[in-house]
């Protein structure tokens, strides 16, 4: 999952509105039990997005260019 919004725009909820319609548009279309998002450590505003939609730290990763980047996971059915 990702998303990305224009900076004057920034702030309005629209990413957060947005994911959650395609994280129901996802789980409705995909057999999926759980969705993945990779969001770079010094990124706070997709950090709250990520924890306002429920996903939940998964582990430390790092980019294709070995950039630190965090792993979090939105689970069908939280355990």
């Amino acid at each position: 999952m990702g998303w990305e919004i224009v900076e004057e725009l920034r702030g309005r909820g629209l990413a957060t509105e947005a994911m959650r319609a395609a994280i129901a548009d996802a789980w409705d279309r995909s057999g999926a039990d759980h969705l993945v998002a990779y969001i770079r450590p010094e990124n706070e505003p997709s950090l709250r997005i990520a924890e306002k939609l429920g996903f939940r730290f998964r582990e430390d990763g790092l980019t294709r260019s070995r950039e630190p980047m965090l792993v979090f996971e939105l689970r069908r059915d939280p355990a």
